[in-house]
């Protein structure tokens, strides 16, 4: 039902709930917003210049508060575009662009196929079920086939450490090892260029025996 309250301000309530309300009208009770009062561009300007030029059709910074679940449409200062709740953006200590922390995939730009153009000449399509430009770099482990016809399960970071297949030699890997080919401290790599074993070159060395005395 449409009503408008004494001081003007229209708003609409189920009639089941107009006994109950207390205060009927939500701008005089505070929770609808009021532009230059609790709106979000007067409460966080900060995220109010954050607000998309163009996707949130009429819709302003000034029609809403901070605390509303309403997702909208944000662009972070690089101009990458992504979809957040208010509140949720609101909660941030730090407002951040989730394109450019991984949490949201923006393809061309933070995509696996963007990121990594050499790594996913390896990508298993059809064992994926998806291509590497539908998903971006993270811990899950997906399905690589190399052109020995090598299959493995690896995470990007590992393809990414080995530069390709482990089970191939580091010159027929489709990208060069993300580590130094000679560990600083001193361990060679191994046959495949599989990556040095730390816990190994920690050990202590083992003492010398003693050879026969003189006497």
């Amino acid at each position: 039902m449409a009503l408008r309250c004494p001081r003007g301000h229209p708003f609409t309530r189920v009639p089941s709930r107009m006994v109950a309300a207390k205060t009927l009208c939500p701008t005089c009770k505070g929770r609808a917003p009021i532009p230059g009062v609790n709106d979000l561009a007067t409460t966080h300007p900060e995220l109010a210049a954050s607000w998309h030029p163009d996707r949130n059709g009429e819709l302003l910074p000034t029609d809403v508060k901070f605390n509303m679940n309403l997702e909208v449409w944000w662009q972070c200062s690089d101009g990458h575009p992504f979809h957040l709740s208010i509140a949720y953006r609101s909660r941030q200590a730090t407002p951040t662009c989730p394109v450019e922390t991984g949490r949201q995939l923006l393809t061309g730009t933070n995509d696996l196929a963007t990121k990594h153009p050499k790594l996913v000449k390896d990508w298993d399509r059809g064992n994926n079920g998806i291509g590497p430009e539908d998903t971006v770099p993270g811990n899950k482990k997906w399905s690589w086939t190399c052109s020995a016809g090598h299959t493995q399960q690896k995470t990007v970071l590992d393809r990414k450490r080995a530069g390709g297949c482990t089970l191939c030699a580091p010159e027929d890997r489709v990208a060069q090892p993300d580590w130094p080919s000679t560990p600083a401290h001193g361990k060679k790599i191994g046959m495949h260029g599989d990556p040095p074993n730390i816990a190994d070159s920690q050990m202590e060395p083992k003492e010398l025996s003693e050879g026969p005395s003189d006497g």
